[in-house]
């Protein structure tokens, strides 16, 4: 296989993250039928757009091939302004998709790892990120990646 390079994202880049949260998206519809619908451009380009702009926010891509097959969103964050936290500023991982076709292939470890350097390079202290807790397949990746929970949310059905 061809080594997997990595850049941030560009405006012309928007229809290849599009494609990527599609497939994203219908994964999660998947694995959790009662919380997500699979449809295609579900987010308004200029939702990707600012993010793109932002200097506070960034699509890091992961190309295969001169072909983006994955993603990682990445955003400036912090814990939350209340008096029992101890103030920090954070990294989050907001979403991230390999393309179905790449996926086992290392492509998630290079994201992250890029994500981290992302992080790092901006002064922050630490990464979080959200995962659903059926899918088996993140959880294993971010967990290889040193990542470990600090909170549980949970839902009873009504």
């Amino acid at each position: 296989m061809t080594s997997v390079i990595t850049r941030l994202a560009t405006i012309e880049d928007v229809p290849d993250i599009q494609r990527l949260f599609t497939q994203g998206d219908a994964y999660h519809a998947g694995i959790l039928p009662t919380v997500f619908l699979a449809l295609p451009h579900a987010r308004p380009d200029r939702i990707i757009e600012a993010c793109i702009e932002s200097p506070d926010s960034d699509f890091l891509l992961a190309l295969l091939d001169d072909r983006v097959v994955g993603f990682a969103e990445v955003k400036t964050g912090g814990r939350p302004d209340a008096p029992m936290f101890i103030p920090g500023r954070l990294a989050v991982i907001e979403n991230m998709v390999v393309d179905e076709g790449h996926r086992g292939r290392g492509i998630g470890t290079k994201l992250i790892e890029e994500a981290k350097f992302w992080a790092e390079a901006r002064g922050l202290e630490a990464m979080q990120l959200t995962v659903w807790s059926s899918n088996g397949a993140a959880i294993r990746l971010y967990e290889r990646m040193g990542y470990r929970p600090v909170i549980q949310r949970m839902e009873l059905d009504l």
